[in-house]
């Protein structure tokens, strides 16, 4: 996260404005003791090290509050590590010396919950409602506390629906899903509840239409699938009732959802979450990816491995972890982590993910032998796109192209429209020569689905380049390279497009940036050559893996 807008996060959980959290110059003296602590706290915060800055501003709260939120930040940073207990005691002694931020207040408020103190815990969530930004949580907090009093007060629609359906009023409650399922708002939560709720009362199909409305085309939800799967084969679902503590967890899981989507910090709310709910796997996911982000891959990889098999979040889980242990270039370990999840817990989108890894790693022909197995494995009318798209990548690799149209061709009619999949066939037809007016209108198609992608900008272009309009070329990979500056292909490519409309000393500047960059050693070769002496007739830019 860039460091001016994770300062920003804190002073709004710290109940500070942006200024605020800067401290004033000083003049010149000798660092004190508890100096040092606080500046190596703030080093340690901003180099996304939150235990080691929970640490530092820890040992400066033992006085009164001071300008710089040190209490607050002592708090938050034992959260964003993972440290509820931790965060606590902070909270405890921030608050006995008069702090009241919100981070304090939903620590101390999910403590007193935790240990079934429901009352002190809404006097803690209260005062934190005198705080618009964080009112409608502290809201929903509140009628979660006083769940088993059947306080009907002011809630967020789908906390007043799960509230009705945690209190057993299922009559209310699916009346209460029914309105809101009718809206987009539609969380996976909610929709959980209410397909439980039409599954008891003997109605499966409604339940799947639901799930079904409920999923983007083109995405799956782990827990959403899981139980389409089970009525899928005539299982019927049993109604999980919330208690306060799971309903407070969950409430704070989205919050800190919603935040993640909009890449805000979110850890403190996803610890305080768990620490109700230890159980809230979707949580811990959530954590795991905001950490990763962070550039903390080993306490990631120890989130993600810490959730179990059950889950349906378990094969994101090993995934996740397959990924970053090959982000950080242990392609070995990587390979092995993906093939013991597999062997450990049999499942087509292990085996899908562990394919494309293979690919990831150029190993083509073990991954289509995977793909192959799972096409081959697939019940009839239940064939996945993915798995097709994956092998028809997988051989476009290979050089069997026309096996691999036949599969992009099939993924295509398996997800109609979808941008992943037209810029792929698209490309490849481009890069062909083939077809050039129906891959042209693929990729514009992809390109009007999603307009901020670089590599769809760079395919749109390339489409243009190899019909011969340069200067149409020129126009959508400037585009392309202004969204992924540092992508060796798409410097690449634009050099071409400017060699060809005459502008030699801006195409010899796009090569040496993608040299800058490019890691192969005979695209490398190539790129020298264009350097030297332009672009000879015939001489192709380097190929992109799409």
């Amino acid at each position: 996260m860039k460091i001016v807008q994770r300062l920003v996060v804190i002073a709004a959980l710290c109940g500070l404005t942006a200024c605020a959290i800067i401290p004033a110059p000083h003049t010149q003296r000798p660092v004190s003791t508890r100096e040092g602590d606080y500046l190596v706290g703030r080093y340690a915060a901003l180099n996304d090290d939150p235990a080691e800055a929970a640490r530092r501003f820890g040992r400066l709260i033992s006085a009164a509050p001071s300008p710089f939120a040190i209490p607050e930040r002592a708090v938050y940073y034992a959260l964003s590590s993972g440290h509820f207990a931790r965060a606590e005691s902070h909270a405890l002694t921030a608050y006995a010396a008069g702090a009241r931020a919100p981070v304090i207040l939903l620590t101390l408020g999910t403590g007193e919950l935790q240990r079934g103190r429901n009352r002190a815990a809404v006097q803690h969530f209260r005062a934190l409602q005198t705080e618009e930004i964080w009112r409608p949580l502290a809201t929903d907090l509140i009628a979660w506390s006083r769940v088993k009093e059947s306080v009907n007060g002011t809630t967020s629609a789908p906390a007043g629906a799960l509230i009705l359906f945690s209190q057993r009023e299922d009559a209310a409650a699916l009346q209460a899903f029914e309105t809101l399922h009718a809206s987009p708002l539609r969380l996976a939560p909610s929709v959980k509840a209410h397909a439980e709720l039409l599954s008891a009362a003997g109605d499966p199909a409604a339940a799947r239409a639901l799930i079904a409305k409920a999923t983007a085309p083109g995405t799956i939800n782990s827990e959403l699938a899981a139980l389409d799967r089970k009525l899928a084969s005539g299982g019927r679902l049993k109604p999980e009732r919330y208690s306060a503590r799971e309903g407070a967890a969950l409430m704070l899981f989205l919050a800190g959802a919603d935040r993640a989507s909009a890449r805000v910090a979110n850890e403190p709310l996803l610890t305080l979450s768990l620490a109700l709910d230890p159980a809230r796997q979707d949580a811990r996911y959530l954590l795991a990816e905001a950490v990763q982000r962070e550039g903390r891959a080993e306490d990631a990889r120890a989130l993600f491995a810490a959730i179990p098999k059950r889950s349906p979040h378990y094969a994101a889980a090993r995934r996740a972890i397959a990924q970053s242990l090959l982000r950080d270039g242990l392609e070995a370990e990587a390979l092995k982590t993906a093939a013991q999840s597999l062997a450990a817990f049999p499942d087509a989108a292990l085996k899908r993910d562990l394919a494309e890894l293979h690919i990831e790693l150029e190993q083509y022909a073990r991954a289509d032998a995977l793909l192959t197995e799972l096409i081959d494995a697939a019940e009839p009318g239940a064939q996945d796109w993915r798995t097709y798209f994956s092998r028809g990548a997988a051989r476009e690799r290979l050089g069997t192209w026309t096996l691999a149209r036949a599969d992009l061709d099939r993924a295509l009619k398996l997800q109609p429209g979808h941008p992943m999949i037209l810029n792929y066939l698209g490309y490849a037809q481009a890069d062909r020569g083939e077809n050039l007016d129906g891959a042209l209108a693929m990729i514009e198609e992809a390109v009007r689905k999603v307009p901020g992608s670089a590599a769809y900008a760079d395919s749109l272009g390339w489409a243009h380049y190899k019909l011969g309009a340069y200067e149409d070329a020129t126009t959508h990979l400037e585009r392309a390279v202004s969204l992924d500056p540092s992508d060796p292909v798409l410097n690449d490519h634009l050099g071409d497009a400017y060699w060809k409309t005459g502008r030699a000393i801006e195409a010899r500047f796009q090569w040496q940036k993608a040299l800058k960059t490019e890691k192969d050693e005979a695209l490398r070769a190539t790129l020298v050559s264009k350097i030297a002496t332009g672009l000879p007739a015939g001489l192709a830019a380097l190929t992109p893996e799409r």
